[in-house]
C-alpha cells in the first residue's frame, strides 16, 4: 500500500504500475467485509472497533488441541535440526 499511495500522491494515477496494483486490490477486496468504527481527533485515526462475519483464521488450523493433523514428532525434529544448525555457528 505505501507504493500505491506514493504513486497516487505523485500524480501517477494513470500509470501502468498503479493500474496493475489497482487490479490486485479490486480482486482481493471481494474477500473483505465487515464494519469498522474509527475515532478521529486532531489529525489522528484510532480504530475503536472491528466486526466481521468472516474469520481471518480458523481455530481448528491454529490450535494444537483442535488440529487433528498436527504432528508433534515433526515439530520436535524441526526444532532439533535447527537448534543443531544454530549451535554450529
Amino acid at each position: 500500500m505505501p507504493e500505491y499511495a506514493e504513486l497516487v500522491y505523485n500524480g501517477y494515477w494513470f500509470s501502468k504500475k498503479r493500474i496493475k496494483l489497482q487490479k490486485i486490490i479490486d480482486k482481493n477486496k471481494s474477500k473483505v467485509s465487515g464494519d469498522i468504527i474509527l475515532g478521529l481527533y486532531k489529525g489522528n485515526i484510532t480504530i475503536l472497533s472491528r466486526k466481521t462475519k468472516n474469520k481471518a483464521y480458523s481455530m481448528k488450523k491454529v490450535s494444537f488441541e483442535e488440529n487433528k493433523t498436527f504432528n508433534k514428532k515433526k515439530v520436535e525434529s524441526f526444532i532439533n535440526y535447527h537448534s543443531k544448525q544454530l549451535n554450529k555457528s
